[in-house]
């Protein structure tokens, strides 16, 4: 397949808040390999090009980007084309530690590039690096307590910065923060949690029936106009929206079924659902609102090219919106859609991945994953070609984030 990437959220322990980025990436040999191939370095030096360009910074939301790089990479100094400050070099276990290796890695820590040691081992051919790291990662599914016991007081001891890898429940994200973990890597922000059934509060509710609403072929603006009246927090939101700056009106508008025409419906539909869930950023949720802004986003723009789905392009951004739902709402994803009017295709993608939305959700689910096999295979079947999940991905990311960039922007 042609060259790919996904980012993957790293999170602060702290404040389980995102505070940068992985990238995990693919060339047309498959998934690259942290080694001294030409076709890894040929993927890499892809991916440095995209992020050399003007609005990498909407792609990385203007955050650190953990980037892997190989031996060679580091000796033809392709770390400068990206902004010191913003990158973080990451340094595999796979690297061939040497005094040309070292003497460079000491330059660019002297121009204050910062490093991360993927899976570190204690091992003498990698004590040389020790001094230069400020962050060791470590792949905590597979190390047992006793393991992590030992090696995480050792690092700490030396004033490095823990990140865990494949932290892939909220267990595993409890075990590393017991074990010091400052920042950690995996799927667990984005992979659907099963939780028991709790009753769904009276605004959520109104916010299920507004979403269902804006998503049908011919939305009814009175409809959508008295559920946001109905809800304190939605109208004043509303309100909020089209008064800011964004909109740039030059009369201020005080009347809910006129602010809903001004909006319009699709762009409603984006920014009712950030702002629905506006406290979720405050609980360490954002980065699921984002994850679910960014899947309805890619799904409705690769429906559009399928053509079996074209007519359901709404359907299929809401299978995106959708699912993270229970993780949001604290509740089983069963109970949920059972409060809304979907039809029958909706609710079989989200919840057995069936039909050709389910074949399109477990797409985007495989691309996230950076199962690049798995990316392939669907790809053909849903008849897309290649280029074209990956652009499309590109692109829906830069606009969630310019759309999250505009939503918390002080103007509004």
């Amino acid at each position: 397949m042609p060259a790919s990437i996904v980012r993957q959220p790293i999170i602060s322990v702290e404040t389980e808040k995102v505070c940068g980025y992985a990238l995990m990436y693919s060339d047309s040999g498959g998934p690259l390999q942290n080694d001294e191939s030409s076709s890894s370095e040929g993927a890499a030096k892809t991916i440095a090009h995209i992020f050399s360009s003007a609005d990498s910074q909407l792609f990385t939301d203007d955050l650190p980007l953990y980037l892997t790089f190989t031996s060679q990479l580091i000796r033809e100094n392709i770390s400068r084309l990206f902004n010191k400050d913003k990158l973080v070099i990451q340094i595999d276990d796979s690297a061939s530690v040497n005094t040309p290796l070292l003497q460079d890695l000491y330059k660019l820590r002297e121009e204050g590039y910062l490093f991360v040691f993927n899976d570190f081992m204690f091992a003498q051919r990698y004590f040389n690096l020790l001094d230069l790291v400020d962050i060791i990662s470590l792949d905590i599914e597979a190390m047992p307590d006793s393991s992590l016991t030992h090696i995480t007081r050792v690092c700490l001891g030396m004033n490095k910065k823990l990140m865990a890898t494949n932290v892939n429940t909220r267990v595993d994200f409890e075990r590393a923060r017991g074990f010091g973990f400052h920042q950690v890597q995996g799927h667990y922000f984005a992979e659907p949690v099963v939780i028991e059934g709790k009753k769904i509060e009276h605004n959520q509710v109104n916010f299920l029936r507004l979403m269902s609403q804006l998503v049908l072929p011919e939305p009814n603006v009175d409809e959508i106009a008295a559920i946001v009246a109905s809800d304190v927090t939605m109208s004043y939101q509303l309100l909020r929206l089209v008064n800011s700056a964004y909109f740039a009106l030059r009369t201020r508008i005080g009347n809910i079924k006129q602010a809903v025409v001004i909006v319009g419906m699709r762009q409603l539909l984006d920014w009712v659902y950030l702002l629905s869930f506006s406290t979720a950023s405050q609980t360490g949720f954002d980065v699921l609102i984002r994850l679910a802004f960014q899947r309805g986003e890619i799904a409705q723009t690769l429906a559009m090219q399928i053509s079996r789905l074209q007519s359901k392009h709404a359907d299929c951004y809401l299978v995106g919106m959708f699912s993270v739902l229970d993780q949001l709402l604290d509740n089983s994803l069963e109970t949920i859609l059972a409060e809304l009017p979907l039809n029958e295709e909706v609710s079989e993608a989200l919840l057995e991945k069936k039909g050709p939305m389910g074949l399109l959700y477990s797409l985007i689910l495989a691309h996230e994953r950076a199962d690049w096999r798995e990316v392939t295979r669907l790809s053909g079947e849903l008849g897309l070609s290649e280029e074209s999940v990956i652009e499309s991905y590109l692109q829906c990311v830069k606009n969630v984030s310019q759309t999250w960039g505009d939503l918390m922007s002080p103007a509004n």
